[in-house]
């Protein structure tokens, strides 16, 4: 699945006002699928939600408690040392998992986890690429 996703949902969850963080940014979806903004501008938006969270260390061991059995079987069967996980996803919340499955290297959107803004661009289709050849 996706972590994001499920780590938003979490949050709802846990914090209720959340819900209408992501329900007062659907104009910001909207103007994102009409091209007007980028995929990192509508979800630094989203991400204003992480504001909310007071302790997100405590937070993210929580979700991962619940969601390490998401992690695929077919995966962990062929697993490296080598590894390298690249997800759009924000940093702080992938690296987490990957600690815990004793992968080392690791690129993903660099996000504050608490104000959710980016530092750079999301590691989405061509960003990929880039970062892995840095």
């Amino acid at each position: 699945g996706d972590s994001t996703v499920d780590f938003c949902l979490y949050l709802m969850g846990r914090y209720p006002a959340v819900i209408g963080d992501f329900i007062s940014n659907l104009g910001v979806v909207i103007r994102y699928k009409a091209g007007k903004i980028t995929k990192t501008e509508m979800k630094e938006s989203l991400y204003k939600c992480l504001r909310r969270v007071p302790d997100m260390e405590k937070e993210l061991a929580r979700f991962w408690d619940r969601h390490m059995k998401n992690v695929e079987k077919w995966y962990l069967d062929i697993q490296r040392e080598d590894d390298v996980i690249i997800s759009a996803s924000p940093e702080f919340l992938v690296k987490v998992c990957c600690e815990r499955l004793g992968i080392k290297h690791v690129m993903a959107s660099r996000v504050d986890p608490k104000t959710g803004k980016y530092d750079g661009l999301n590691c989405y289709g061509a960003e990929r690429p880039k970062r892995f050849d840095e």
